[in-house]
């Protein structure tokens, strides 16, 4: 299976690239990447937020992993977080799709959950409606949404995954 991962230069990402390259053909895509990213699997520089380098990346591809996010203890603005976690993940889930991408997995956080008292509720929990404090655990909620709207106006099979990169 050709999968694209976003985001791939990420330390989340080494050990899903370590569990995927020898039973799947990777392209990582990422701004920038550090030299002990391997240099068996194709790297392409480039931003999830181009549409246009996103649609001739995401040609052929069976599946896309979207781990690319602008967080919060990263010194990013609001503004920042917003076009890379809301309109970067609309454009890949829409490039996906005009592709004929057939599944897509978003990796979302428990920061949709932040807004919650911990000593009141437990968060992450199945059953907990999210609720957000933070404008990160905001975007990501919304890319939550724009995922499901799209798996099923367009009938695209997708995961949301949500975790904790603590």
């Amino acid at each position: 299976m050709k999968v694209c991962i976003t985001g791939a230069s990420s330390s989340i990402c080494e050990n899903l690239i370590d569990h995927l390259r020898n039973r799947h053909d990777l392209t990582l895509v990422d701004v920038q990447y550090g030299p002990h990213f391997p240099q068996a699997v194709p790297r392409l520089i480039g931003s999830h937020v181009d549409r246009t380098f996103l649609r001739q990346v995401f040609q052929g591809q069976d599946a896309v992993i979207h781990t690319a996010i602008a967080h919060e203890d990263q010194n990013t603005s609001d503004e920042q977080r917003w076009r890379v976690n809301v309109e970067g993940t609309l454009i890949v889930v829409q490039e996906a799709i005009a592709a004929g991408v057939k599944k897509l997995i978003y990796t979302s956080s428990l920061s949709v959950f932040d807004g919650y008292d911990l000593s009141v509720k437990e968060p992450g929990c199945e059953n907990a409606e999210p609720k957000q404090c933070s404008f990160y655990g905001f975007t990501k909620y919304l890319g939550e949404n724009i995922v499901r709207f799209h798996a099923d106006k367009y009938r695209l099979k997708s995961v949301v995954l949500r975790g904790s990169c603590r």
